[in-house]
């Protein structure tokens, strides 16, 4: 079991953009917050819709901060390891 966040400066390539898509496999996410306030979002596995307050503009950067918990999945290619006191992310 996890928990954790992960913090991403994103910069729009596009003017308008209304919502960020992310990858996120099997874990629960508690909340989105951008630009420090909480926003709306969407999670079926594996993505993860999140909708912005305002649309971004061409070169416009935010943070976007997702908070989540869980059991991580394994997979062939990719996912989640725990082996002794360590945890791994392994790409063959």
């Amino acid at each position: 079991y996890i928990n954790g966040s992960c913090l991403l400066e994103i910069r729009s390539k596009v003017d308008g953009l209304e919502e960020v898509l992310l990858d996120l496999q099997g874990l629960e996410v508690a909340n989105v917050i951008v630009d420090g306030n909480l926003v709306d979002f969407d999670y079926n596995s594996p993505l993860l819709k999140i909708d912005l307050d305002s649309p971004m503009n061409t070169d416009d950067t935010f943070l976007v901060n997702v908070l989540y918990s869980g059991y991580p999945e394994t997979a062939v290619w990719g996912g989640f390891y725990f082996t002794g006191d360590y945890a791994f992310n392994f790409i063959t």
